[in-house]
């Protein structure tokens, strides 16, 4: 059993640069019955628990850690945000919005739409090497804050509070990704997703 749990994998991430596999993959639900909303994260890297209370119990260190994976060459991370109207399922083809996109276009017949950003590392070099604690900085990455249509996220099957099976692609930036992500038991606030979209900022800062 052990052996079978070990060969569980969340996917594959692939761009121009080759195919990785994920090491990061879940998604948080949000209860709103006007709007549902669904965040999706997905990483080559190993970002650690979604629940930000590991980040309040050692700060310092629990971001250093998440920096330093987020920022390691090699590093592919898509930030997902997906939306609904009329329907009560996640499962079908939700296209990438485009730049005249507004949340009012959904409809019966449309009735799905995604977003997202999109960071891949290409080098980085080491900022600080004092044994195990290490740091980089990033000297060329892809960084995308609204990746834009075309593309799409499929999902194949979603049950909820247990798993989301899909696919995506990011057909501008030559990425594509499968996945089997996990559920986030936290709201928003008390998630990841924040810090990510601002280290993601980081990074883009960084890079330029």
């Amino acid at each position: 059993m052990m052996l079978l749990l070990l060969g569980c994998s969340h996917g594959t991430f692939t761009t121009a640069s080759g195919s990785d596999p994920m090491e990061t993959a879940f998604f948080l639900e949000i209860d709103d019955p006007d709007s549902p909303t669904m965040y999706v994260v997905l990483s080559t890297s190993y970002l650690g628990s979604c629940q930000r209370a590991d980040l309040r119990d050692e700060p310092d260190e629990a971001l250093e850690e998440l920096f330093f994976a987020l920022n390691r060459e090699g590093s592919r991370v898509a930030l997902l945000e997906l939306n609904r109207y009329g329907t009560d399922t996640w499962e079908g083809l939700l296209p990438l919005a485009d730049e005249t996109f507004q949340p009012n276009q959904l409809s019966g017949q449309s009735p799905f739409i995604a977003q997202g950003s999109f960071l891949e590392v290409h080098e980085a070099r080491v900022d600080r090497d004092e044994g195990l604690d290490r740091s980089y900085v990033i000297t060329d990455a892809t960084y995308v804050a609204e990746v834009a249509a075309p593309g799409q996220v499929s999902i194949s099957r979603w049950t909820p509070d247990e798993m989301l099976s899909g696919a995506l692609a990011f057909d501008a930036l030559d990425a594509s990704a499968t996945f089997r992500a996990k559920p986030c038991d936290a709201t928003y606030e008390d998630s990841i997703l924040p810090t990510l979209e601002s280290l993601s900022l980081l990074a883009e800062e960084e890079e330029s």
